[in-house]
């Protein structure tokens, strides 16, 4: 029944997908060429899975203080990240996109490097989903200007087919 309720709910979005009027050429990005959209949504394309890298740690590590685990706890660590849906794409992300080369928010390097006492880890966990909200937003706003740009790449391929060409290598 389940399998059933899932297929039915694909089927429907894929119809308003298809119902869905094309993308009309933007305004917005007049003054961008072809190679400058494409290169734009690569770049906030990279910078999305990182977002989603850093919100899927702070999950991890919320997940971890919740059930009174220590964030040093690298095992526990490690089999919250693996629990997570996503798990084989964000996995493979650890090695694409190490610490070292994503910022963070700039009080998650604070965050990271606390221990907090039992008094603290109410504290500990509101600040947790604070900075996990913040990601969250940050992250759904990105994908609207990825999709933003995507529409645009479409609007401008079915005004002039032979530009989608020009992707090719």
């Amino acid at each position: 029944m389940v399998d059933a309720d899932a297929a039915h709910e694909r089927a429907a979005r894929k119809k308003a997908r298809l119902d869905a009027p094309p993308p009309e050429v933007s305004e917005e990005f007049s003054a961008y060429g072809l190679p400058e959209l494409r290169r734009l949504r690569a770049e906030l394309t990279d910078y999305e899975t990182r977002v989603s890298y850093w919100r899927r740690l702070v999950q991890a590590r919320l997940d971890l203080a919740q059930d009174g685990r220590q964030p040093e706890d690298l095992d526990r660590l490690a089999q919250a990240l693996a629990d997570a849906p996503s798990r084989g794409r964000r996995i493979a992300n650890l090695d694409l996109f190490p610490p070292d080369t994503v910022p963070p928010l700039p009080e998650l390097a604070e965050l990271w490097q606390m221990s907090p006492s039992p008094s603290e880890a109410e504290e500990y966990l509101t600040r947790l989903r604070e900075v996990e909200a913040t990601l969250s937003t940050h992250r759904r706003l990105l994908h609207q200007r990825i999709d933003a740009l995507h529409n645009e790449l479409i609007a401008r391929y079915r005004q002039e087919p032979r530009l989608a060409l020009s992707a090719l290598p």
